[in-house]
């Protein structure tokens, strides 16, 4: 199991992207802190991407970046709000798996976020309601 520390906290964030970026990507993760309100008690639910990209015609990248930029995309969040893309059976768009009525979370002490899983090189953005942190 993986630890990480983010000195920046969003509730939303769009770790399920990584798919775009490693070849064979089958290594997920998820937001442990602030604790996620979900839509089901599955560890394997909790733990599915929210679109299995490579699967939809989106080759993988080892340079994101540039290829975001050629695609016209402003940021990760951009992808992954706009693009074309089916998300996985029972995964909400905007949402993933967690509960879109769920109950807003503060910002944790120290402003800081975990998650765990196991993760891969790749881009990953936090986003505080609209504001890249």
């Amino acid at each position: 199991m993986v630890h990480s520390v983010v000195p920046a906290l969003a509730v939303a964030t769009t770790l399920s992207s990584m798919a775009l970026l490693a070849p064979m990507a089958d290594a997920h993760q998820i937001v442990l802190l602030p604790e996620p309100q979900w839509t089901t008690n599955d560890k394997d639910t909790k733990y599915n991407p929210l679109a299995f990209l490579e699967n939809q015609g989106f080759k993988t990248q080892e340079d994101f970046l540039s290829w975001r930029n050629e695609n016209n995309y402003k940021s990760l969040r951009d992808f992954m709000d706009n693009a074309k893309y089916e998300v996985t059976s029972g995964a909400d768009f905007s949402c993933g798996f967690t509960d879109p009525k769920g109950t807003p979370q503060p910002i944790p002490a120290g402003n800081a976020m975990r998650s765990t899983g196991y993760t891969h090189d790749g881009p990953c953005e936090v986003w505080l309601d609209d504001t890249m942190v």
